[in-house]
């Protein structure tokens, strides 16, 4: 049975993705010298062409135009799959941390393949999934350092949700909610201006909302925003660069626990813990578990 990210060491996924990684280079070269042998392979065919008439020159210059056109399509086409094939396999090493609900290893496997790939960490996008990692972990200064060279020179034309959404999550964990609804209040004017709806977007806006009606003690208000989205939050889960599933649970668990409905606030903690994974937010919820089994038991 195919071992998955998830039944692998940082080490041993680090290595499979540098594999990939050369692997596809390796191809593509072939790919790009195999273009180019045919490419002066088909000169040299028409080559005697320059020593006819007009007609064979006129010809000669045609096929030149056509056989230099195909090379760069070709080539082109080329880097486009292998590029794709490149994109596909970092979304299932994304998984570490989104699917598999485990940003410490995604945190050493990320650091351990920035040495071993070059230009591995320009993305904007990596960086925010990076700096989501160490948010999940509770470790804020790291956090801020990746958050810190995506921030948006001027918020009022970035269109960039997904860093937005981040660096929301961030200000609210930090207590910054001035900050936070900044880019709450920019996603929503994203949405209202989009083209077509974009159900990952809505999920995050109503994330954000929730979490400021908890703040607030909009329990109610809270509840019923999380309800509605708890299934287009495991969407939202492999594109948002966050785990919203556990974070979903955990917090209609509180909302309940608030509401002093026991057995509801267990049923939620429990689903926190089975989708979270290895997010820190699981131990939170194990102890709340334990918490109110001792109160239920007392009672």
């Amino acid at each position: 049975m195919k071992k998955t990210y998830n039944d692998m060491t940082a080490a041993e996924c680090v290595k499979n993705q540098v594999k990939t990684y050369w692997k596809i280079m390796i191809i593509y070269i072939c790919a790009l010298i195999f273009l180019s042998a045919i490419y002066i392979a088909e000169r040299i065919f028409i080559s005697p062409l320059t020593y006819g008439n007009d007609a064979a020159l006129e010809l000669h210059s045609g096929l030149s135009r056509v056989f230099f056109y195909y090379y760069i399509v070709s080539a082109i086409f080329c880097a486009i799959i292998f590029s794709l094939i490149g994109v596909v396999k970092y979304i299932s090493f994304k998984e570490i941390y989104l699917a598999w609900g485990d940003p410490k290893k995604f945190i050493e496997a990320e650091e351990l393949v920035q040495k071993k790939i070059p230009f591995w960490r320009t993305d904007r996008r990596r960086k925010c999934t990076i700096a989501n990692a160490y948010l999940a972990l509770g470790d804020y200064d790291n956090a801020w350092k990746y958050y810190e060279e995506i921030i948006p020179k001027n918020l009022s034309k970035c269109y960039n949700i997904y860093n937005m959404f981040g660096l929301a999550c961030y200000y609210i964990a930090v207590d910054n909610h001035e900050e936070a609804a900044k880019y709450l209040a920019r996603l929503e004017k994203v949405k209202a201006t989009a083209a077509k709806k974009r159900k990952n977007l809505s999920v995050m806006i109503d994330y954000l909302k929730c979490t400021f009606a908890i703040h607030d003690g909009k329990y109610e208000e809270a509840k019923e925003l999380m309800n509605s989205n708890i299934d287009g939050s495991i969407l939202a889960n492999q594109i948002t660069c966050y785990n919203l599933k556990a974070e979903c649970y955990y917090n209609l668990a509180a909302i309940a626990y608030e509401k002093g409905d026991y057995i509801e606030a267990i049923v939620r903690y429990r689903a926190a813990v089975s989708s979270g994974g290895k997010l820190p937010i699981v131990d939170k919820a194990k102890k709340k578990l334990e918490e109110l089994d001792a109160r239920i038991i007392k009672e």
